[in-house]
């Protein structure tokens, strides 16, 4: 009985290994090949490097301007998360104190937004906000934020919507 465990679980942990590296290979390939240069790539993609090159580095950051980039990517990130902190608190606040039929039904509407994927939407969106109103060439950090705001509020509401649905009233109350 203990010979089979063994067998099984040294089949399994097999089994794991060899998907963990076939998951791995395509990392591990990319980060030799980023210290290849050019040349090297093309006449010996997978073996090792023969010395290392940093000058690939280099490049990438100047000509992405990555760093900008990732201040850009940054900024965006953080005022809409604000915006979607504080507007889904207020809102969940709102459907849970005041329960009436219509704010329901506007609350199972955001959940309801939740099961839309964003790729669904994604060309819908980029050909309004594109072609035909220019937001995304005038203004991309705005619009962008205005995107964020619209997807990720349905979950912070539902998630809000649960906690304060936990806190009594009478908390509330004793704190006014």
């Amino acid at each position: 009985m203990k010979s089979r465990l063994l067998i099984q679980r040294a089949l399994i942990y097999t089994v794991l290994i060899i998907a963990v590296v076939a998951f791995l290979f395509p990392f591990v390939l990319l980060l030799f090949n980023s210290f290849k240069s050019n040349a090297e790539i093309i006449d010996s993609p997978l073996a090792l490097p023969t010395s290392f090159h940093f000058d690939n580095f280099k490049i990438a950051t100047q000509e992405m301007n990555y760093f900008g980039s990732f201040a850009n990517s940054l900024i965006i990130t953080f005022v809409s998360l604000i915006f979607i902190v504080i507007f889904s608190a207020m809102a969940a606040h709102y459907f849970v104190r005041n329960n009436t039929k219509m704010n329901n039904l506007w609350f199972f509407m955001m959940v309801a937004a939740m099961i839309i994927p964003f790729q669904a939407i994604m060309i819908p969106l980029v050909s309004i906000y594109g072609q035909k109103l220019g937001w995304i060439q005038t203004q991309p950090q705005l619009t962008l934020m205005f995107m964020y705001l619209g997807f990720g509020s349905s979950l912070a509401v539902f998630i809000y919507h649960g906690f304060i649905k936990s806190v009594p009233k009478e908390l509330e109350e004793a704190a006014i």
